[in-house]
């Protein structure tokens, strides 16, 4: 019965950490941009019902790193630094929900480690890796039915809220970013230059019609600065809002609703596209 609980709880702490499939893929390209990855490829099969596969160049994962993560608070990031979260709770989370392969290697000779669990134990072994770490996900939610259930019927919006993810990470960064969707390509975006980016995610006619121009900021915070890019009131626009601060996505529902309101004042009710760097 005690067991019984401490999984219960377990799942339950799972789901509010990860709490979709579009959260769960957030997490891992966090965990990749932190890993100082150039490179970072989403693939999905069945919407990610049925496998999600992330694969980066990054730093890598040790062997004693693979014994260590997915446990929960286990991580390598270092608090107060540049990384993003480092409580160490997405990866244990994401392996109780679903099935959890990871590869990893921290070197360049093609030989790595992958980790597994067969009835929860942690299995390692070696494996041929280039340098960085590939993260398989089957079946997730498979252990939580009322939220796979959920992620079944929704599978549509599902997609597109992935796609919307890794379409902010794209403006967000510099980095090359690819999403595939059933073997089908819906991002590929490597050009370094901004307004290219910009393009490949919002379409030639959405941002041809964006109005930019920069503020500085100094009054609020030394050496710091506002880019913008937005529609105009008679320009074409998809209501997507991307805020991003040292180039991390940024998720703010109070400004986001500022930022509509401000824009109604002028179009109705159009809503407005606009990037905030």
């Amino acid at each position: 019965m005690n067991t019984l609980l401490i999984n219960d709880s377990r799942l339950v702490n799972a789901t509010e950490t990860i709490s979709s499939i579009p959260h769960c893929i957030r997490e891992l390209i966090e965990n990749s941009i932190d890993a100082q990855s150039t490179i970072i490829s989403v693939r999905l099969t069945g919407g990610g019902l049925e496998s999600i596969v992330i694969v980066d160049n990054g730093c890598g994962i040790s062997r004693e790193g693979l014994e260590l993560i997915c446990t929960e608070g286990a991580t390598s990031k270092i608090l107060g630094s540049n990384t993003s979260g480092g409580r160490g709770k997405a990866l244990n989370a994401i392996s109780a929900l679903s099935n959890l392969i990871v590869e990893s290697s921290t070197s360049d000779n093609g030989t790595g480690y992958r980790l597994s669990f067969q009835d929860g134990e942690r299995i390692i072994e070696p494996c041929a890796r280039s340098r960085g770490t590939c993260i398989t996900i089957q079946s997730i939610f498979h252990t939580y039915p009322v939220r796979r259930r959920y992620s079944i019927e929704h599978k549509s919006r599902i997609v597109s809220q992935i796609q919307d993810v890794c379409g902010f990470f794209a403006i967000a960064t510099k980095i090359s970013i690819t999403l595939l969707v059933d073997n089908k390509n819906v991002i590929q975006v490597s050009n370094l230059n901004q307004s290219q980016r910009i393009k490949s995610i919002l379409g030639i006619n959405i941002s041809k019609g964006l109005l930019t121009g920069s503020t500085c900021l100094d009054q609020w915070a030394p050496d710091s600065t506002l880019e913008y890019f937005t529609s105009s009131p008679t320009t074409q626009s998809n209501g997507k809002i991307f805020i991003v601060v040292n180039e991390r996505p940024v998720y703010n529902n109070t400004l986001v609703h500022a930022l509509k309101q401000e824009f109604h004042l002028c179009a109705g009710p159009k809503d407005p596209t606009i990037i905030l760097y």
